[in-house]
């Protein structure tokens, strides 16, 4: 199964209780719903948004934009999941802050577990991988989006 969002195309290996195509639907349905807010201040990935403001008083601006579209398409939050005035969050395996974007250590740490106990090949598959990643990730921060 593969979803598409505004930054690439993922795909699940293995689908949780058998259901199908339920994150490509809800991924597509949030794209509609915030497509107005996505990347000015706003990352959505399935269940995930991340706001992102220049100050607080934008901050708490858009955080009420994004909760009153979510009530307008009736769809709800529970409060005990949501962080709000955070300097540092973690999304998607990185560390999000102010001055820029790093990779979580706890993964660093599992990735390079992996890569000295495996082969070459899975090795180099790794590398690569992680460098086109990384290539997105800087075009995405040095195009302005990340900034907090």
């Amino acid at each position: 199964m593969v979803f598409k969002t505004c930054y690439d195309h993922f795909e699940y290996v293995v689908m949780s209780f058998g259901l199908t195509n339920v994150l490509v639907v809800f991924q597509c349905l949030l794209n509609d719903v915030f497509h107005e807010y996505l990347d000015d201040f706003m990352v959505c990935y399935i269940d995930d948004i991340l706001i992102f403001s220049k100050n607080i008083k934008d901050y708490e601006r858009h955080v009420t934009l994004v909760l009153e579209k979510l009530q307008e398409v009736r769809l709800q939050t529970k409060l005990e999941k949501c962080e709000f005035h955070q300097y540092e969050m973690e999304f998607l395996g990185y560390i999000i802050f102010g001055d820029g974007i790093h990779m979580d250590p706890r993964k660093a740490q599992t990735i390079i577990d992996l890569a000295t106990s495996t082969s070459i090949c899975i090795r180099r598959n790794l590398e690569i991988n992680y460098y086109n990643f990384s290539c997105k990730r800087q075009n995405f921060c040095h195009n302005g989006h990340m900034r907090l």
